[in-house]
């Protein structure tokens, strides 16, 4: 949803004025309505809109909806753009339009054309901003499919073994364009060949330019088609023969406009056919040298008489043909009988027409694809043949690339829409099927730790395990990035969708090794099944796109069958990405500070930061509200880094002051790990601030040495405690490998988790495990430090188990930075009188009265 980030929009909090006054809305509403054109009006200072009825349907709400103000639901990654140009738009420096893309509630993207100008008049001026808005996702559509077409047919164009032309009708004829190919045949680059002064004509050989001149003038005027065959100088000065066939195209009023047609290389025939001619003139002259000459050609060269029986073969053909005693047999025998209607009318052309003809083909038992030259003789005719499997198999080549993904080898996303495209159409009102969406978790990582190396290896690893763990007939196809997809055919219920995911986590569960390093190969799948239902294929990708955003929410490594609900959870989600990402733009994102108490003295030691963001309308926020955010690898690593820069900020301020506040712990996540120099980093800003290394501690949790990238934690760690900072492991107890870890990590600090605290009174397993994980300590020379400290009982239990600091709402909420240096000097006096309060609750009203 789209808000208005600015604060001071936010200080007047009044009710948008109804849609009725927009002048457009009061004076054309009727004409408006019936052009499906929707007026609106956004309230710059509070963020909401108001619509009519036409935008309702547009926005897809229901009508009844339209005056409840309301953000404008623009995608999240339009947002931004928008809110911009709303902003310029209210202050009248501009009024142009603007295409963006909206969500339905339903999750349905539209495409939609608005223009919004500031509104003046008796409402508040460069408050309000309105405007006109409609549907252009049709149009969108079809300009994306014209595109791919357009792109499509320029990849078949330029991969053709000749030229496609166009070019100006009268001489000199001046090309307007030319395929690829042009290079593979002049040398000449396309564009230089369309900056010929005198356009195609300055290839042609000087002695056919007047013969193709007329034959070009006779076919415009005629209108007929053009067959031409004709020399050129290429680009080194080579003689090469081509073949031409094109016509002129005519406007309304009959006058040619230009001529277009297709070029072929014919070099090599040609030359045969100049072979051929000079063996016949050394014939008439030396009957005897004819047969050498045919002997010893490169090319299969046989006769057949007008009955198609071959009448003679020579040394190449009869060794293509293996020897075999063909004489006298008809081709027929050799070629499939399928091919006699193709032969019939090449024969026919070169017997009958006495011209050359041609004839291309598949020959099963070789295995192997032909070219036939076809020149009339006498008494039937003479067949220079040749193998051109090589260049098929390169055409083939090109045909795969294009439906391939070249790194995995799978289908890529043009092949797989084609696939479920087909597999609707024929599964409407018959059967079902799955799709399946698959993200591989975390591989931002290892491009950026490992190299592109690692990243294409595992990506390939990931392909061939998806290929073995998918059914034969079920589709695979890698769509792009780290994204890949799988069809599972024949697939009506959830338990079936269910076993072949956990067939294929299965399988990508077991560990890659590249370069000596051990590698995950786990995945975020979701799911979307297609019943007898009317879904389309962007409503099916859709759904499936949900349920891959909710497994990578659950935790990654599992998949997510895709629920009607999604749509919602992803739309807080998607909001919380937005409020995190405006936070951070609009610099919202701020440390409070939570007191650690010396149990003992009840003296300050120190303070732990806690990230809050300003909500302009709701103040203080704590990190639930923007949860999803740190889901983002890079925008947690942004947030982080931005608290860090306030916190230094902040203690460098304190010093200044004369507050002696101890040491400040600052919270890193897994995901400042992934750079391999976040421990130099913060030790630079530190140095940088002038501020003694030990003023500084680093909270982790165990999430941070598990999985990829330990080696990174450890050498982070270590490098910072050489330095003086201290680590804190937090929320000790509630993992799986604390012990392991307190032995391999320079650990200073362990924080007993709130969860035992809460417990302590009520539970004795709590009060057993504080009680030993205080042992556990004292015997490491560690410190402990109790969180969530909210009753004075608690505060003594621990204090007399041992227990060094504690923090929690019984000492101090957390504070702003403006509030630290009161905290440090009044809190031993309130730790003071809440021990007096703590001990008379207790019975002892009197001794404290006495004293």
């Amino acid at each position: 949803m789209l808000h208005v980030d600015a604060r001071s929009l936010y200080e007047d909090r009044r009710e948008p004025e109804p849609v009725s006054q927009l002048p457009l809305a009061t004076s054309l509403g009727p004409a408006l309505a019936a052009a499906q054109i929707g007026v609106w009006q956004l309230d710059m200072q509070t963020g909401l809109a108001t619509w009519d009825s036409v935008t309702s349907r547009i926005l897809g709400y229901e009508p009844d909806e339209q005056l409840t103000p309301r953000p404008l639901p623009v995608h999240p990654e339009d947002a931004a753009d928008v809110a911009e140009r709303l902003l310029v738009n209210s202050q009248g420096l501009g009024e142009r339009d603007i295409e963006v893309r909206v969500v339905r509630p339903s999750g349905e993207i539209r495409w939609v054309r608005s223009t919004a100008r500031a509104l003046g008049g008796s409402i508040e001026p460069g408050r309000w901003v309105g405007g006109v808005v409609t549907d252009v996702t049709d149009r969108k559509l079809a300009e994306n499919a014209l595109r791919e077409s357009q792109r499509q047919l320029s990849m078949l164009i330029d991969n053709l073994p000749g030229i496609a032309y166009r070019c100006m009708v009268e001489a000199p004829w001046r090309i307007t364009f030319v395929s690829e190919g042009v290079e593979r045949l002049t040398g000449w680059k396309p564009a230089e060949i369309m900056s010929f002064a005198t356009g195609w004509a300055e290839l042609v050989h000087a002695d056919d330019v007047a013969a193709v001149e007329r034959q070009v003038a006779e076919a415009v005027v005629s209108g007929r088609m053009f067959t031409m065959s004709y020399r050129i100088i290429d680009r080194w000065g080579s003689v090469r023969w081509l073949l031409e066939q094109g016509r002129a195209a005519y406007d309304a009023d009959g006058k040619p406009t230009f001529l277009e047609g297709f070029i072929g290389d014919i070099t090599e025939q040609k030359e045969t056919e100049q072979s051929l001619l000079e063996a016949r003139r050394h014939a008439e002259r030396n009957a005897g040298r004819v047969h050498e000459v045919l002997e010893n050609t490169s090319d299969c060269v046989y006769s057949l008489d007008s009955q198609w029986r071959f009448t003679y073969l020579n040394r190449r053909a009869r060794e293509y043909f293996q020897n075999r005693p063909l004489l006298g047999e008809s081709i027929l025998e050799v070629f499939p009988g399928s091919r006699e209607s193709v032969f019939r009318a090449a024969f026919d052309q070169a017997m009958l027409g006495k011209r050359t003809a041609s004839v291309e083909g598949y020959l099963p038992s070789r295995d192997a694809w032909y070219d036939m030259n076809i020149v009339p003789a006498e008494n039937g005719v003479t067949v220079f043949f040749r193998d051109i499997t090589g260049r098929k198999q390169s055409e083939e080549r090109v045909r795969w690339l294009a439906n391939h993904d070249s790194l995995t080898q799978l289908p890529n996303r043009l092949l797989f829409q084609e696939r479920l495209d087909e597999l609707i159409a024929c599964s409407r009102g018959s059967g079902g099927f799955a799709l399946l969406l698959i993200d591989v978790d975390d591989f931002k990582q290892v491009n950026d730790t490992l190299g592109h190396d690692a990243g294409d290896a595992l990506l390939c690893t990931f392909a061939e395990r998806l290929r073995e763990a998918a059914r034969a007939n079920d589709l695979v196809a890698r769509l792009g990035g780290d994204e890949f997809a799988v069809l599972l055919h024949r697939v009506s219920h959830e338990e079936e969708v269910e076993s072949a995911v956990e067939r294929i986590l299965a399988r990508l569960r077991e560990p890659h090794i590249h370069a000596g390093k051990v590698l995950d190969c786990s995945a975020s799948i979701g799911a979307a099944l297609f019943g007898a239902g009317s879904l389309t294929r962007e409503e099916l990708m859709k759904q499936a796109d949900m349920a891959v955003y909710a497994a990578k929410a659950a935790g990654r490594a599992n998949c997510k069958i895709f629920r009607p609900e999604m749509r919602s959870e992803l739309q807080s989600r998607l909001s919380m990405v937005s409020l995190a990402g405006s936070a951070l733009k609009n610099d919202r994102i701020l440390p409070f500070y939570q007191p650690v108490v010396d149990l003992r003295t009840g003296q300050c030691a120190g303070f732990e930061a806690l990230l809050r963001w300003e909500d302009p309308v709701r103040g203080f926020q704590t990190p639930d509200t923007i949860a999803a955010a740190f889901e983002d690898v890079s925008l947690a690593a942004e947030i982080s880094d931005r608290m860090i820069d306030r916190v230094i900020e902040d203690m460098v301020s304190w010093r200044a002051a004369g507050i002696e506040f101890g040491h400040v712990a600052i919270n890193a996540a897994a995901a400042e790990f992934r750079s391999e120099r976040f421990a130099e980093r913060l030790l630079e800003r530190v140095h940088a601030a002038s501020l003694p290394p030990e003023t500084v501690q680093l909270e982790v949790t165990e999430t941070v040495f598990l999985g990829r990238g330990a080696d990174y934690v450890e050498r982070a760690l270590k490098t910072l405690s050489a330095a003086g900072v201290k680590i804190a492991l937090d929320d000790f107890g509630t993992g799986y490998a604390s012990l392991s870890h307190l032995k391999q990590f320079p650990v200073d600090i362990i924080k007993i988790d709130r969860s035992f605290v809460r417990e302590l009174d009520t539970d004795g397993d709590a009060a057993a495990i504080v009680r030993a994980v205080v042992n556990l300590a004292r015997s490491l020379d560690i410190c402990v430090v109790a969180e969530g400290i909210e009753q004075p009982t608690q505060h003594g239990r621990l204090s007399r188990k041992g227990c060094d600091f504690g923090q929690g709402f019984f000492y101090s909420a957390a504070v702003p930075a403006r509030e630290v240096g009161g905290l440090v000097r009044t809190l031993p006096l309130r730790h003071l009188t809440q021990r007096c309060r703590a001990s008379i609750g207790g019975g002892m009203r009197s001794q404290w009265e006495r004293a």
